[in-house]
């Protein structure tokens, strides 16, 4: 199994990457739903199973909707909500088919490069709001323009400080020497 977040980093993450990760998300969203179904016929010693299940349901369905959110061509889905819902309709043969799931997402050819946003990288900044990882990825465009990018370039954007300009920087620092990678002028 591929580590999606390094891929990310390296800009080499393909589109069939992609979407079997959204694949395995929706299908264990699936699995876990069925799971609930049957917890509940257990009545009162279902009480654990329910707790598990909805630790596991909402950390899929959180980092399913960041990878729709970084992933999806925003010309074709302005929010993921729509996105979602077609997922949810497929049936599981269709689920089943990555090149049906491509066509549906418009994510093809397979593979091509999938070039991430930065929600996910963001995400993981402890206490940075919601509106500013939408700001920051207005501003940057793509995960490879916003790790690349200089204390100052973030700095310039609304709501981010100097210090958190700083505190980012350092972050996208942190994560690139992890990886082994730096960005030279973006590239």
């Amino acid at each position: 199994m591929f580590e999606l977040g390094e891929l990310e980093i390296e800009n080499s993450l393909t589109n069939q990457q992609v979407l079997e990760v959204i694949q395995r998300g929706e299908l264990l969203g699936r699995l876990s739903e069925q799971v609930r179904i049957e917890a509940v016929n257990l009545g009162d010693d279902s009480g654990l199973v329910m707790i598990q299940i909805d630790s596991l349901e909402s950390g899929v369905r959180q980092t399913l909707d960041l990878v729709l959110k970084d992933h999806l061509p925003t010309r074709k889905f302005r929010n993921i909500n729509k996105a979602v819902e077609e997922i949810s309709n497929l049936t599981y043969e269709e689920l089943n088919s990555i090149q049906t799931l491509g066509n549906l997402l418009y994510m093809q050819p397979l593979d091509d490069i999938s070039t991430p946003k930065g929600y996910r990288v963001l995400a993981r900044f402890p206490g940075l709001p919601e509106n500013l990882h939408d700001s920051l990825v207005v501003k940057f465009k793509s995960l490879p323009k916003l790790l690349s990018s200089p204390t100052e370039k973030l700095f310039e954007v609304d709501g981010i400080g100097r210090n958190r300009a700083n505190q980012l920087r350092e972050y996208f620092d942190t994560l690139l020497k992890n990886v082994g990678f730096s960005y030279i002028n973006g590239n």
